[in-house]
Order: structure tokens, then C-alpha cells, then sequence
């Protein structure tokens, strides 16, 4: 048996997450990040030290452990150390976190290896791993679950340190102990234990799950708020054209859709939940892609945008296509005048890829729910609609984008509020643009650059090699199927 108190909690979470969309570590699941999940369990089990591994986005990783530096946390000890070579796969942060062991905790008998993308391992789990026998002929101790899930976590006894110079790739000790059985003593475990690659993978976790004690203004909405903050003090940080003005007046054009259209799944399961005497509130209506398709089916729509280049689009929509129903009104949601605020009372209210950046979140959706009388409904991707523009950071900026919250974070955010949110996901292919011109000018308006500038040559030579063209437009390359949830709920009486 090995005592706790003598074992390091290495933390892997170094990864860029690619398959999620960047940020996957600080994610939130239950209103706290994946990876703080992670160290509470090392708390829990009372290891002597933690040591987490950052590489991709270490700065933001690293404050939501608790910064850079050794800091007392729980009855552990936080260390943070940096692989610059993550990118050469997860057997590099392994020797990285067993290098740092010792000097974590000087007369370490063992170390816990912990991925920060697994946020449901089980206390239990890890108490049977320190509970086995020690055979210094078997240093490494891994669980067998019952539903065959992969072997992690993993307790390495200090004789054993020295395998890690083995590994390669990126499937840290995967490898050797497959390969090499005669280490390995294997442990019983029940249950299993789900990675989270993808945001779908994160809201299936979430789903189902209500904090315990949460309220509205919870953990939840301070984890949503801190990563807007980030997002927009990393855009800050790095933009080359003034702040202000109408941010869609280049690419209202892109957002326009034929409000007859027919095969989109999304804009079915919407109107799934229409009435035709209802009168609908539509927040950050852009273009009318959903507000002129409602005004079809419902009484009225009002639709409320920040942007008058989207408003001319949605305007010109109404014309072109003879919809009447649809009154727009420019604002910025929550609405700040009464009198204003009063006019939009509705049998239900629409947010459709809105609030990805909003702070105060939790104002935003309280001032939602007094709108509407009947229910509430919100259209978010699993990855933010800018996410394709996140690959051009590291070589235009040179440092990963801060993805916003979305999919996941929503619904734990409802859940938090105490809300019983009914999702519908629905994938569809990715948006084409009509041309390179279109393409250019969202890309360049998501990176903040001024055209023209070294940043901006930067981001072309990399456009022109990931474009593909099409019969219906051009796209990126790295542009994969979305993934959209239809969120609905019932607004507190």
C-alpha cells in the first residue's frame, strides 16, 4: 500500500485540444474548468504535491490553477511547469511531470498521473490504486475498468520512474503497458472514464448534471465571465484597427439566408415550436436568418440588433421575399430604457449565435426570460462560429486563440440557474463563403487586422493555402461538419 501523503499528482495539460477548438482545459463542466476537476480529485485523496504540466495556452491554464508559481492549495501543493515540446505528444508531458516530481516533493514513493481532460475519475478508483500491493518488480499500477475504457489513471512507484524514458508519442504509457505487462500490477475498477476530445463529448458529461447548491450567478457564470474576459483582453492585445464602430458592416452579406429554404435542421426543430398567434422576440437578429423564416409561421417578430449594416440586410430581406411581419428595432441586449424593454414582451424569445461574448451573461438571460411568457430558445454551436479563424492565430499572432464559451458552458450554465434545458443537436455542413474576397474579409475581421500590414500578409499566405473551392463558394480546408444544439426551456414564473 502506498500512503498518499508521499504521492505526486502529475496533471497533464499541455494539449492544444485540437479536436475540441482550443480551450478545451478550461472548459467548464459543473461551473469550474475540466482541469480544476482534475486537481480536486488529487485534493481528495490527499496526495503530498500536485504538479501540472501546461504547454498550449499555459497562461490561461496556469491562472486556472492557481498561476505559475508553487502556491498552497488545499492539504497539496500546486506546481506548474511548462513542456515547451508539447506539441510532440503526451509521452513529452509525462517525463516533463516525473522530472518535476521530486523537487515537488522531495521523498516522493510514487506518482499519480492524472490527464486534465478526464473530469469524472472516481475517488475510489485512485484509493485502489494506492492500496495495492508494492512490487518493485511491478512498478507501474493501472486500473482495469469493467467497460474496457483505457488505462488511466496510472500510480508509477518511484523504482519505475526511469521507464518514461521510453515513451514516445502521444499516447503517454498506453504504450508500455500494453507492450510490457510483466510492469504492470492491474486493479480492478468499476464504472469507466470518458475523455472529453470534443464539445459534444463535454455536453454529453454535462448532461443531466446540476451542481449541487448552484444558483443563478454561480460557479458556472463566473467560469463563462472569466473566459469572455480572456478572449477579449487577448483581442485587445493583438488588434491593429480601431475599436468601435459597426463590426458587421463588411460581412453583413455572408449572414443572409432565402427564409423559405428548406433542409435546414435547425431552422425545422425552430419552428417545431411555433405558434401561429405567437409573437416572437428574436435577440441579435443580424440578417433575419431566423427572424424572417419565423415571421412565416408566427404573428409577429421582433428583432432586435446592435449592427445597422445587419439591419439594412435584414430590411432588404423583408422586401426581396414580401414578409411583413418582422419589426426591427436597433439595440443592444438587454435593452437599457424601460420604455423600450416594456415594447418586447413576447410569447417567446430567440437567441441565435448570441452571448458567445457576453459577460454579464447571467443580466442577459435574466432580462430574456422577464421577455417572454412562454418559453426561451437558444441556437449555439458546440465550437463558437469564429473557430475557424483560430487556426490563423499562431501564425498570424503567434499564440493560440482563447476560444469563448459555447455548447457546453451554455447548458451547465442553465443547469446552474436551475433551468431543465431540453437540447436537440443537429450537425450540418460548414458555411461556404461566395468567394475568396467574402472569405478574406470575415477572417481578416476575426483576427483584428489592418489590411495591408506584415500580420495581414501573414494571414493571406495562409488563406491562400487552406483555401478550397467549390461548386457553391469557397471554404477552409480545416473546416469540419457543425454541430448545433437547439436549446429550449420554460422561463421561471
Amino acid at each position: 500500500m502506498t500512503s498518499p501523503s508521499r504521492v505526486v499528482a502529475v496533471v497533464l495539460a499541455a494539449g492544444g485540444g485540437t479536436r475540441f477548438g482550443g480551450g478545451k482545459l478550461v472548459a467548464t463542466l459543473d461551473g469550474k474548468p475540466l482541469v480544476a476537476h482534475v486537481l480536486d480529485l488529487a485534493r481528495e485523496v490527499g496526495v503530498g504535491a500536485i504538479v501540472v504540466v501546461t504547454g498550449s495556452g499555459a497562461e490561461v491554464v496556469e491562472t486556472a490553477v492557481g498561476g505559475g508559481s508553487v502556491t498552497a492549495a488545499g492539504t497539496a501543493r500546486v506546481a506548474t511547469v511548462r513542456n515547451d515540446a508539447w506539441e510532440t505528444g503526451l509521452a513529452s508531458s509525462v517525463r516533463v511531470g516525473i522530472g518535476a516530481a521530486a523537487a515537488a516533493l522531495p521523498g516522493a514513493e510514487a506518482a499519480l498521473i492524472l490527464l486534465g481532460d478526464q473530469p469524472r475519475v472516481r475517488p475510489e478508483t485512485v484509493r485502489a490504486l494506492l492500496a495495492a500491493p508494492e512490487d518493485p518488480a511491478r512498478p507501474i499500477v493501472a486500473p482495469a475498468y469493467a467497460s474496457g475504457a483505457g488505462p488511466n489513471p496510472v500510480l508509477v512507484h518511484r523504482v519505475g520512474w526511469p521507464l518514461v524514458e521510453r515513451l514516445a508519442g502521444d499516447r503517454g504509457l498506453g504504450p508500455l503497458i500494453l507492450a510490457s505487462p510483466d510492469l504492470v500490477v492491474r486493479v480492478a475498477a468499476d464504472g469507466d472514464n470518458p475523455d472529453v476530445d470534443t464539445r459534444v463529448d463535454l455536453a454529453r458529461l454535462a448532461d443531466g448534471r446540476l451542481a449541487a447548491g448552484s444558483h443563478p450567478g454561480g460557479r458556472a457564470e463566473t467560469a463563462w465571465a472569466a473566459r469572455v474576459r480572456a478572449n477579449g483582453e487577448q483581442s485587445a492585445r493583438v488588434r491593429e484597427t480601431p475599436e468601435g464602430g459597426d463590426f458587421y458592416g463588411a460581412t453583413a452579406g455572408i449572414f443572409v439566408a432565402d427564409p423559405r429554404r428548406v433542409g435546414d435542421a435547425v431552422l425545422d426543430a425552430l419552428l417545431a415550436l411555433t405558434r401561429p398567434e405567437d409573437r416572437w422576440l428574436d435577440i441579435g437578429a443580424g440578417a433575419g436568418r431566423y427572424a424572417l423564416p419565423l415571421a412565416l409561421h408566427v404573428r409577429e417578430v421582433v428583432a432586435i440588433d446592435p449592427s445597422p449594416a445587419m439591419l439594412r440586410a435584414l430590411r432588404d430581406g423583408m422586401d426581396a421575399h414580401g414578409i411583413s411581419g418582422v419589426r426591427p428595432m436597433e439595440g443592444r441586449w438587454p435593452l437599457g430604457d424601460p420604455a423600450l424593454a416594456a415594447e418586447v414582451g413576447c410569447d417567446a424569445a430567440l437567441m441565435a449565435h448570441v452571448g458567445y461574448d457576453v459577460e454579464a451573461i447571467g443580466a442577459f438571460l435574466d432580462a430574456m426570460e422577464t421577455a417572454s411568457s412562454r418559453l426561451c430558445v437558444a441556437i449555439v454551436s458546440e465550437r463558437v462560429p469564429s473557430w475557424p479563424a483560430g487556426r490563423f492565430w499562431p501564425p498570424v499572432h503567434g499564440e493560440e486563440r482563447i476560444e469563448l464559451p459555447a455548447l457546453p458552458e451554455f447548458v451547465d450554465l442553465l443547469r446552474d440557474r436551475g433551468r431543465e434545458p431540453s437540447v436537440t443537436l443537429v450537425s450540418h455542413a460548414p458555411r461556404t463563403y461566395p468567394s475568396r474576397d467574402d472569405l478574406l474579409r470575415w477572417v481578416r475581421n476575426q483576427l483584428f487586422l489592418a489590411p495591408g500590414s506584415e500580420r495581414d500578409r501573414r494571414m493571406e499566405a495562409c488563406l491562400d493555402a487552406w483555401l478550397v473551392e467549390r461548386e457553391d463558394g469557397v471554404i477552409l480546408e480545416h473546416q469540419a461538419p457543425v454541430v448545433q444544439g437547439l436549446v429550449s426551456w420554460a422561463p421561471p414564473l
